[in-house]
């Protein structure tokens, strides 16, 4: 796992993550982590269903962890996710290759 620094000025991390548990309220829980992420400035998809969440997002690896923190760790809106980190760029090839219908 990368270090906890964001890297630098500018550096954008993405973060990946799943987890399967019974989400109380998901329209709650949706509409937290939006606010969360639109004041954050973070990038990306949450998927947020009864069954758990899915979640792939990129911004500053400080906003990132504490939208994990808030969100997504041991309390009221469910159990610990494991969050997959990378630097990689989404103007790269591999994602530039990438297409989703």
């Amino acid at each position: 796992m990368p270090d906890s620094d964001d890297g630098g000025a500018g550096a954008d991390w993405v973060l990946s993550f799943y987890r399967f548990y019974a989400v109380a309220d998901p329209s709650a829980l949706r509409d937290a982590v939006e606010a969360a992420c639109v004041e954050r400035g973070l990038l990306g998809t949450v998927l947020i269903a009864a069954e758990g969440v899915n979640a792939t997002l990129a911004g500053s690896r400080s906003h990132l962890e504490s939208l994990l923190a808030a969100h997504f760790s041991n309390g009221p809106s469910g159990p610990s996710v494991l969050p997959n980190w990378t630097t990689e760029q989404p103007r790269s090839a591999r994602f530039d290759s990438s297409r989703c219908a």
